[in-house]
């Protein structure tokens, strides 16, 4: 890092002292260099600065300003995934519970015995009010 340093400073020096030799070298003589060299090259020295100075801050701002908006994206999605994650869980969770619970329905048909007492439990819950019997103890 010290060698790009220490280069650039040495090419600084140099350009200046170049600068200030064509400079004595036109007032003394009286002759302009490159007189024809400098309307282009003040043009192109303006585009460079406008670049440098407008051109470049815009793209890196809306450099950044499509990161920021891609990073809130990606917190966004990693949000919403975690949530639909935890929600399955949940549901896992909740039907385990459910299993352990609730008694499963048997796969087999019930007994003559058992269909005989669900006749008689519906033919009692049929009848009238009337014909009803209340125990009292």
């Amino acid at each position: 890092m010290e060698l790009f340093f220490t280069a650039t400073l040495g090419f600084s020096i140099f350009g200046m002292t170049s600068l200030f030799a064509v400079k004595r070298f036109e007032i003394t003589t009286g002759r302009v260099m490159f007189q024809s060299l400098r309307p282009r090259l003040n043009r192109v020295f303006h585009n460079s600065l406008v670049f440098v100075e407008r051109v470049l801050p815009a793209l890196v701002r809306v450099g950044v300003e499509r990161a920021v908006l891609l990073a809130i994206r990606t917190v966004q999605r990693l949000i919403a995934q975690s949530i639909v994650l935890a929600e399955y869980w949940l549901q896992r969770a909740l039907d385990m519970l459910h299993m352990t619970n609730h008694v499963p329905h048997p796969t087999t048909p019930a007994s003559a015995f058992l269909r005989e007492v669900a006749e008689h439990k519906k033919s009692l819950l049929k009848r009238s009010r009337r014909t009803r019997v209340i125990v009292q103890e």
